[in-house]
C-alpha cells in the first residue's frame, strides 16, 4: 500500500512564441503561482494464493487448486482547475482573464447526475466591474472530481516440466464498473460552465492463455 500527500506549486511563464500558457497579467507572472496536480494519491496491490487442494482427487486438484488471485485499487483526489472568463475582458490582447469571486467556492453534493449538471456554484464568479482591470480570482482555484478504479486477476500455471508451463489468466479492469467523472467546464462564457459532460472507466474483461517454455 502506498499513499502520497503532495502539494506542488507552479507559475505559468510568459509565452515566448512556443505555444505555452500566458499569464493573465503579463507584468505580474508571480501572480500565476498556484497549486497544481492532485493532493492525494493512494495505491493498494495484493496477491493471494488460493488453496492448492492437496487432499482432493487429482483431476479436482489440477483444475480447481492452486489459483492465484491478485488485484489493485487506485484512488486520486481531484486536479486543480483554472476558471476563465473566456474573453479578453481588459483588452490587453492576452488570453486567460479570470473573473472576480464574490464568496467561497461551493461544490455540489449528491448523485453523479447532480454533479454533472453543475459541479460547483457558478453564482460566485462575476465579471470584473471595470473593463481594464484583472479579476481577483487566483489561478487553479477550483478542484476537480476525484477518481478511483480497481482491477482483479486470476491465474493458474499448469506445469509440464520445470521450465515449461501453460498459464491461464482471467482479468477484469475496473471490475466494479465505476464511472469516474471528467473535469467540469471552467469557462464562464460557455453555456456548459460548471457542467461535466463526460464519464470514463467502463469495466473491461479478458481471458488469456499462453505457453511459457
Amino acid at each position: 500500500f502506498t499513499y502520497v500527500y503532495g502539494k506542488a506549486l507552479a507559475v505559468v511563464e510568459e509565452d515566448r512564441g512556443q505555444g505555452g500558457d500566458r499569464p493573465a497579467n503579463p507584468v505580474n507572472v508571480d501572480g500565476e503561482k498556484a497549486e497544481i496536480g492532485a493532493r492525494h494519491a493512494a495505491r493498494a496491490f495484493w496477491v493471494y494464493e488460493l488453496p492448492k487442494l492437496i487432499d482432493a482427487r487429482p483431476l479436482t486438484r489440477a483444475v480447481l487448486g492452486g489459483w492465484q488471485l491478485s488485484g489493485s485499487l487506485m484512488m486520486n483526489s481531484g486536479a486543480r482547475l483554472n476558471v476563465l472568463l473566456g474573453e479578453d475582458w481588459n483588452f490587453d490582447a492576452q488570453n486567460g482573464d479570470r473573473p472576480d469571486v464574490t464568496g467561497p467556492i461551493r461544490y455540489t453534493s449528491g448523485s453523479k447526475d447532480q454533479l454533472m449538471a453543475g459541479f460547483f456554484d457558478p453564482s460566485v464568479f462575476v465579471n470584473p466591474s471595470v473593463r481594464n482591470t484583472f479579476g481577483n480570482l487566483g489561478r487553479n482555484a477550483v478542484r476537480g472530481p476525484g477518481n478511483w478504479t480497481g482491477d482483479l486477476a486470476m491465474l493458474k500455471n499448469f506445469r509440464f516440466t520445470e521450465a515449461s508451463y501453460l498459464q491461464v489468466r482471467a482479468e477484469a479492469y475496473n471490475w466494479m464498473n465505476n464511472n469516474n467523472l471528467a473535469n467540469p467546464n471552467t469557462t464562464r462564457s460557455s453555456r456548459d460552465f460548471t457542467k461535466i459532460l463526460n464519464r470514463f472507466g467502463n469495466r473491461t474483461m479478458q481471458i488469456g492463455i499462453r505457453f511459457i517454455f
